[in-house]
């Protein structure tokens, strides 16, 4: 999930993050530990699974860690008893890993064809979770496999063979004979007597359904975490009644990352901790614009954020520079310098706009929706066929990214400064025009055991699913699912200068973006702890370009006076600027005035090239030199108390207390 960006947050209540941890963590899933330990209805039971000529999905979360020699059924449901009636899905070791399904599933239609009958053409993936479903047209018997949202084989026959019959046994991990059993986790179990559309079965991968819906026959949530029964959570029809799950032999309850939450995904700086996406010749269009969200966790060096390449050769990079401080967005070998500057464990939203040729040619850097530089287009476009990877360069071990990704996007459409504002701070629906790429990473356990979690699904029409490499720790608060709240701050701050004009202050600032912003509350303070409100300005509400604000104290405080800038927007919020000093000492003409964070400017009246000398508080002297037009800065020191004296040439001196904020 995305955020809002300021150069300040406001502190969320404690209560709604531990609100929001405990729910999450709360969610189970089925353990089944080999042996004999598997799930059941009672075998007096309705039977639950649709028959051969009736519309059915079959839905459902599997982890299984490794592979183990014979055959496993993730689920089965005996029929009439007779040859191949029994309904059921598992893998076989035997075959491959191949994914089985019932005796008669044969036949592809158009996506794969299978092997022979009940074997798919599709490995099962061991090592991470994986949704399944199942779908069955009416009276063609059709079916239909889908793995993490994606429709991966067909067949003519579906679910034929699963006959009509008074009474089932639905088990979970084993086949009714009890041979075929399964070590691993299932969780999310749906049937329903309804064809899912593919657009369906991809939203509730991580969504949730309506449990009193008719069409739901059973829903296993797997979150009791305790006890011997798993309820059917399914409310809207007669059948349910009675067909809760019994835990047999051992079977437990273990962690079920398989939800949906507003999350990002934190990256660790380790070799290896990336995401691959194969490749597409969507992402290979030379006009269009890629976004993400990131929140460097240091700014050191290079640090890889997305690239399209595999380490050998790239279409595209895009980079944070940070190697001599300078606070840099690299595209491809192209260099964009962002003035404010990025601050470690800030949230941004990066923006990188090609124009379609013809139009510009040039790739337009935003960041926070505010246009900043642009420069010629810095695609390789000799280079093609390359998978795109989320957190490093493959190349180079080095440019690990350290920090939060999240609401990565790529769009086959140059998008405007409108569309990007538009779309920052929310999760898009995925069927936006021109959207060929979208992950989210809304999924998990924020911070907590997210073990086998590895999909990072692609919200776009593509579908085309990443997969976290095995290096993410995926438990902790590092290299792992975080939980992300979205905060919606008005203002970002840009230059704030005070300046002294003979008996006065003036004070300027500037905003880079503004939403929903009502005032600026002009804050004083004589001692830089306690702030009295001098006066105020009207903001501009809504914009999206550099706005500057003035305000004059014609009343300073004697002595050293502290500044800083409220805004507040019509909510009610708050966001404050960073705070300047003045110094308005009556007693002699040498004067002080802070000109950005940790710098100011000694300043003599009437002076030209008086000899000067800086000392800190131990008495220390740090420099010696001459004004030159009567001014000389002090910068890049410690925050503390210095001493300037400065020597008229006649024997006279005039010293001035200087503190660095």
């Amino acid at each position: 999930m995305s955020k809002k960006f300021t150069l300040v947050l406001l502190m969320l209540p404690l209560f709604v993050l531990g609100f929001l941890s405990l729910s999450a963590q709360q969610h189970k899933s089925l353990k089944l530990v080999g042996g004999t330990s598997h799930a059941e209805t009672a075998p007096t039971t309705p039977q639950l699974i649709p028959v051969s000529d009736y519309e059915a999905t079959i839905e459902f979360w599997i982890y299984v860690p490794a592979p183990a020699p014979g055959r496993h059924e993730f689920i089965s449901e005996v029929g009439d008893g007779s040859p191949g009636s029994e309904f059921y899905i598992g893998y076989d070791h035997d075959s491959a890993d191949a994914i089985m399904i019932g005796t008669y599933w044969a036949s592809g239609d158009g996506i794969t064809s299978s092997n022979s009958l009940n074997k798919t053409n599709v490995i099962f993936p061991f090592g991470q979770w994986n949704h399944i479903a199942l779908t069955q047209e009416a009276g063609t018997f059709s079916g239909r496999l889908y793995l993490n949202g994606v429709p991966v084989d067909s067949a003519i026959n579906g679910f034929v063979g699963h006959s009509a019959n008074s009474v089932g046994h639905l088990q979970l991990g084993t086949d009714p004979a009890d041979t075929m059993t399964l070590k691993g986790s299932i969780d999310g179990v749906r049937i329903w007597n309804v064809l899912r559309t593919p657009a369906q079965i991809k939203a509730g991968m991580y969504g949730t359904v309506s449990a009193s819906d008719p069409n739901l026959l059973a829903w296993y949530q797997m979150d009791e975490g305790s006890g011997t029964i798993a309820a059917n959570n399914a409310t809207g029809v007669s059948a349910s009644t009675g067909t809760d799950l019994t835990l047999i032999d051992s079977a437990g309850w273990a962690s079920g990352p398989a939800i949906s939450n507003a999350n990002a995904l934190t990256f660790d700086n380790t070799l290896g901790t990336e995401i691959t996406i194969p490749t597409k010749p969507e992402y290979e269009s030379t006009s269009g614009t890629i976004e993400f969200d990131v929140k460097p966790g240091d700014l050191q060096g290079l640090r890889t954020i997305i690239g399209n390449n595999d380490g050998s050769a790239s279409r595209w990079t895009v980079l944070m520079n940070n190697a001599t401080g300078d606070n840099r967005i690299v595209f491809g070998n192209l260099d964009y310098t962002y003035t404010p500057g990025f601050t470690i464990n800030n949230w941004y939203h990066i923006s990188l706009v090609t124009a379609p040729a013809g139009i510009g040619d040039t790739t337009a850097l935003f960041v926070n929706g505010i246009y900043i530089t642009q420069h010629p287009v810095g695609y390789s476009t000799g280079v093609t066929g390359k998978p795109l990877i989320i957190g490093a360069n493959p190349a180079d071990a080095t440019q690990n990214w350290l920090g939060g990704i999240d609401e990565v996007r790529l769009w086959n459409t140059a998008l405007t400064q409108t569309d990007i504002q538009n779309n920052m701070g929310r999760t898009l629906q995925g069927t936006e025009s021109g959207l060929v790429g979208n992950w989210s990473f809304n999924q998990g356990i924020p911070s907590g055991d997210n073990t086998g979690l590895k999909v990072a699904v692609d919200n776009a029409s593509l579908t085309n699913n990443g997969l976290l490499n095995n290096n993410f720790a995926l438990s902790g608060a590092s290299s792992n699912f975080i939980a992300n709240i979205p905060i919606s701050l008005p203002v970002t701050f840009g230059k704030f200068t005070a300046t002294r004009i003979g008996t006065s202050a003036q004070l300027k600032w500037q905003t880079y973006f503004e939403s929903n912003t009502k005032d600026f509350i002009i804050l004083r303070s004589g001692n830089g702890v306690n702030f009295t409100d001098i006066g105020s300005t009207a903001a501009s509400g809504n914009s999206s370009t550099l706005k500057t604000y003035f305000f004059i104290d014609d009343t300073p405080l004697e002595g050293i006076n502290y500044y800083r800038i409220q805004e507040r927007d019509l909510d009610l919020k708050s966001t404050y600027s960073d705070v300047r000093a003045l110094n308005f000492t009556r007693s002699g003409d040498l004067i002080w005035y802070t000109t950005g964070a940790r710098s100011v400017e000694i300043r003599l009246q009437k002076g030209s090239t008086e000899q000067y000398s800086i000392s800190d508080a131990t008495g220390h002297t740090i420099r010696n030199g001459r004004l030159t037009d009567g001014v000389t800065s002090l910068s890049g020191v410690p925050g503390g108390i210095y001493l300037v004296t400065v020597f008229n040439g006649i024997g006279d001196k005039q010293t001035t207390k200087v503190i660095i904020p």
